[in-house]
């Protein structure tokens, strides 16, 4: 049960960080009006390890349907990351 919540929750992460244009946007703004929010530095405020934050994004890619049949099957989050890269 902990590794379907925790594979969810990645996911979420992922489409949150999704959300966030990248970085080479340099008109994004902050909501504090200090630099500029990049997904880099949300994740890392979130306290997410870059690989942690690659692995969310990947598996954010992964259709909602194939995931969630991937998350009963039982599937790792580093499997399952795999196939949001292809």
């Amino acid at each position: 049960m902990a590794k379907r919540i925790r594979a969810r929750a990645t996911r979420r992460a992922g489409e949150l960080l999704k959300q966030i244009p990248p970085a080479a946007n340099h008109h994004a703004k902050s909501s504090g009006g200090g630099a500029p929010t990049t997904r880099k530095s949300a994740a890392t405020e979130a306290g997410l390890s870059r690989r942690q934050a690659i692995d969310a994004k990947r598996l954010a890619n992964i259709p909602e349907d194939q995931f969630e049949q991937m998350v009963e099957d039982g599937e790792t989050v580093t499997a399952m990351a795999r196939v949001g890269t292809q």
